[in-house]
Formats: C-alpha cells, sequence, structure tokens
C-alpha cells in the first residue's frame, strides 16, 4: 500500500478523533499537499453533520457514535471509484448512502436541510421504508401515431387507481370514462399475474418466474422504486413551487437510459412536499419514436396515500361465475437464452430480425405483422373460393370461424408475443443496468453468421455477442472494436 492510499484510509478516523498523535501529525502533512484527500475529508465531514443533527433531536451519544462509523465503513468502498468521478456527483452519492443508512439504524423520519428545504437522500430513504401505499395515475396521449390508427383505437386518457403492498403484491385498476377497463392484479405469494376485463368477462393468468416477480414489484409504477431510479441518475433542482395547496420542492431527469432507453425523450419530474418530505406528486412526459411517426405520454402521479391499512380482500381478483378463462401464458425470463428464442420467433413470422430492440418499437413492429399477415391471409382464402363449390365454401367457413374465434386468436397472438417481448425486456434491462448493450438488426441477417447481432459486457469485463445464426461467445473488448467494425 502506497503513502497516499494509506493515509486516505486513515480519514474518517482522523476526522472521529481516533489516532495517535504521530498519525494525526502524518494525515494533516498529507491534507496540506493532496486536494484529492482534502476533498474526501470535506466529504466526510458533511457526513459528520448529519449525524450532529440527530443528536439535536435527544438521539443518544453513543448511537450517534456507530452510526458514523457505519456510515464512514459503508462508504469507503466507494473512495477508490470517486477519483473518477467529479466531486459534485461523488457527494450525492454520499449523501444518499448517509441519509438511508441513518433512517435505518436510528429510525428517523424526514430531516429539513438548514435552509428548510428537501433533503433529497431522507426523501428516499424515508420513502423507501414505507410497505403500503395507494395513489392515483393520469394518463394522456397523443402524437402522429395514434391520429392513423381506427377512430375507436385512438385512446387518448385514461384513469389508474394503484395499491402496493409488500406483503400482498399489487391491484391497478384502469378506467376508461367511468367504466372500469381492466382489473391487473400481481401477487408475489402465488408468482401470478392476474389480468381481469370486466366488460368483456374475460381474464387471463401470466405466470412468473422468481426474477420478474421481483422486476414487477420494483418497477410496476412503484414511487419507491421510480424515487430510487431519479437519486441514481443525474437530476437538476427545479425549485419550489405549491401543487395542490402543498408547498412542495422538485427535481427533473432527462436521462433516457432511467428506463431502459424505452422511451426517446423524456422529462421526469418528483415534487416532495417541504415540511414532510413524502411525495406529492410524479410526473413523466415521453416521446416514443414509432417509426416516422411519434407517440407522447404524459402520466402524472398523484394523490398519494402512504402507510395507510389496506384490506387484504383487495387483492382477491374479482372474477364472475360467467367469465371466460383466456388461455395461461408462462412469461419468459429476461436472459440471452431467451433473448436468441425470441428473435429466432421474430425471424420465423417477418423473415428478418427487428430494426430495434426498444420495447414499444418491438412490439409495434409486431403489430404491423400481424396486421400484414392477416390481411394476407384472407386474401388467400378469397382467391381460393373462386374455384370452390358450394359444399367446399360451407366447410372453408367453418374451419375459418374455428381458426378466427377470440381464444384461438389471442392465444396464437400470446404464443408470438411473449418471447418476442422478453427479447425487448431484456434488452431494456441491460441499458438499466449499463451493460453497454448495441443491436445491428437492420444491417444483419440471419444468413451473416460472421456479423453482430447482439452484445453486452459481463461482470468480468469480457462480452457477450450473439451473431447474425444467432451462434454466442464471448470475447475481449479488443476483439470485439475489431469484429464490430466489420460489422459498421
Amino acid at each position: 500500500m502506497n503513502e497516499h492510499d494509506r493515509i486516505n484510509d486513515l480519514l474518517s478516523a482522523y476526522l472521529l478523533g481516533e489516532l495517535s498523535q504521530t498519525q494525526t501529525e502524518q494525515v494533516q502533512l498529507h491534507l496540506n499537499n493532496c486536494q484529492l484527500c482534502a476533498d474526501e475529508l470535506e466529504q466526510f465531514e458533511s457526513v459528520l453533520c448529519l449525524t450532529d443533527k440527530v443528536k439535536r433531536l435527544s438521539v443518544g451519544d453513543t448511537d450517534c457514535q456507530s452510526a458514523q462509523q457505519i456510515l464512514f465503513n459503508s462508504i469507503s468502498s466507494e473512495s477508490e471509484k470517486s477519483e473518477r468521478m467529479c466531486k459534485m456527483k461523488r457527494y450525492g452519492k454520499f449523501a444518499i448512502a448517509a441519509g438511508v443508512m441513518l433512517a435505518v439504524i436510528l429510525g428517523i423520519s424526514f430531516l429539513p436541510g438548514e435552509n428548510g428545504g428537501v433533503v433529497w437522500a431522507d426523501v428516499l430513504s424515508q420513502v423507501q421504508q414505507v410497505q403500503n401505499i395507494m395513489y392515483r395515475i393520469s394518463v394522456t396521449m397523443g402524437g402522429s401515431y395514434l391520429e392513423d390508427l381506427p377512430k375507436a383505437a385512438q385512446i387518448t386518457e385514461m384513469e389508474m387507481t394503484v395499491i402496493m403492498s409488500d406483503e400482498h403484491g399489487m391491484k391497478m385498476e384502469t378506467f376508461m370514462g367511468d367504466k372500469i377497463a381492466q382489473q391487473m392484479y400481481m401477487l408475489p405469494s402465488e408468482k401470478v399475474m392476474i389480468s381481469v376485463m370486466p366488460e368483456a368477462k374475460k381474464y387471463m393468468r401470466i405466470e412468473l418466474d422468481d426474477e420478474m416477480v421481483d422486476k414487477m414489484q420494483k418497477e410496476s409504477r412503484d414511487p419507491r422504486y421510480m424515487a430510487s431510479q431519479f437519486m441514481e441518475s443525474e437530476y437538476v433542482e427545479l425549485g419550489r413551487d405549491v401543487i395542490d395547496g402543498i408547498e412542495v420542492e422538485g427535481i427533473a431527469v432527462t436521462d433516457p437510459a432511467v428506463f431502459g432507453g424505452m422511451f426517446e425523450k423524456i422529462h421526469l419530474e418528483f415534487w416532495a412536499d417541504v415540511a414532510t418530505g413524502w411525495p406529492v406528486q410524479m410526473k413523466m412526459d415521453v416521446t416514443v419514436a414509432m417509426g416516422e411517426k411519434t407517440m407522447e405520454m404524459q402520466m402524472v402521479m398523484y394523490d398519494y396515500q402512504i402507510g395507510i391499512e389496506i384490506d387484504p380482500a383487495e387483492f382477491v381478483p374479482e372474477i364472475g361465475d360467467d367469465y371466460t378463462a383466456l388461455p395461461s401464458m408462462q412469461m419468459p425470463k429476461m436472459d440471452g437464452s431467451s433473448a436468441i428464442e425470441g428473435l429466432k420467433k421474430f425471424t420465423e413470422m417477418a423473415g428478418r430480425y427487428p430494426k430495434n430492440l426498444n420495447l414499444i418499437n418491438l412490439m409495434s413492429e409486431m403489430g404491423e405483422i400481424e396486421k400484414e399477415q392477416g390481411e394476407q391471409e384472407r386474401e388467400a382464402r378469397k382467391q381460393a373460393r373462386k374455384n370452390m363449390t358450394e359444399e367446399e365454401k360451407q366447410a372453408a367457413d367453418l374451419a375459418a370461424q374455428k381458426t378466427d374465434n377470440e381464444a384461438a386468436q389471442v392465444e396464437t397472438m400470446m404464443q408470438d408475443m411473449m418471447p418476442i417481448m422478453s427479447v425487448g425486456q431484456f434488452y431494456m434491462k441491460l441499458v438499466q443496468e449499463k451493460r453497454d448493450p448495441m443491436y445491428y438488426g437492420e444491417n444483419v441477417t440471419p444468413a451473416d453468421s460472421d456479423l453482430i447481432l447482439l452484445r453486452w459486457r459481463l461482470d468480468d469485463g469480457k462480452y457477450r455477442v450473439i451473431f447474425g445464426d444467432l451462434d454466442q461467445t464471448d470475447v475481449s473488448a479488443e476483439q470485439l472494436a475489431e469484429w464490430e467494425n466489420v460489422t459498421e
């Protein structure tokens, strides 16, 4: 260990007054000549100020000193990485770690800043400890893509009510006007998602694996997960405003990677009550590229009821005796093998790879393919009928009715969609985890066994590469760079 690293390891003990006289003098001498360690010490002092504030709330000195040491230990592993970060970003991560740790150890809630403003790390720690949340969502959609859809399909507004419980799962009701269009239940204890359509009197079960249960619990519009995403991203402060008579303070994020690159443009706002630190409103404005068209969506999450008592009966699906069960499905895994199966399924349907793996665009492409295939099938039937006898026409009509019945159509569509959806979900996961994914579907065909179709970085620094023929291998970053020059 060199002299710099040795002194750096002593900074927290120096700040807490635990060093010998000789060690203290060594640290002081080093600080006079090392700006990096001086900056580190300044950040440690900021963490210490947080615990000092707790002392003034009548928490015992022993508890505070223990909290201080645990905080320093918890962030010490960040020191090497912090050398490559700017001071502002590094301090933000330390403040978040401090806020979360203090809340867990000392059981405190929101602490106002010295100027009476919101301390966002404390907001995050407070929200993440809540077990039950109920809130509402207002969704407005527009854009040139919707304008080309049939009138009946041009849904521009909807309202949702969401109940989330750590113990029971999630329930989301979607309203179109004053009617319930859908009830969605995510039940982790049963590892299942159930979609109920009251107007059509139908329902569907989707089986989930452990990874998908965990992912859906975190990401199903859970404000706790969204708050975490805000805190981990580069955000700007919006200052103060008033929402529904409440004085609030806000931050904004514009990085599309927050949602796995699903949206082309995003503007996310998170507003918290200045007095309590609880969420008041989360707002999403997103733009999705749909080929040459765009779809625009605004989602406002509001009317939060936090920490309320929830009746377990809310999570029992309301399925009448006269409801019809649509075919059950198994949600595919989000891994490389499932991605290969999904890409293979897409080529079977389209004869090519998808243009990109953005989940929304992928589903749009699938819709266009399904529509085109349906038109081709109807035209083929029309041509075939021209040379049929009446008896043959009746037999063909009967066969077509069996093929075209709603349950069969839904089952076929879901069997096609599920593996292809897994490709988009997997790619979104890679973007969120910053795995450096790249996809070349517009330039690569199933016959291109020597060209890269998809690649991403692994934990060991190597890259997993899937070729045009869907064979795969792991390579170094240097080898990948050579191959990608050919692909591009």
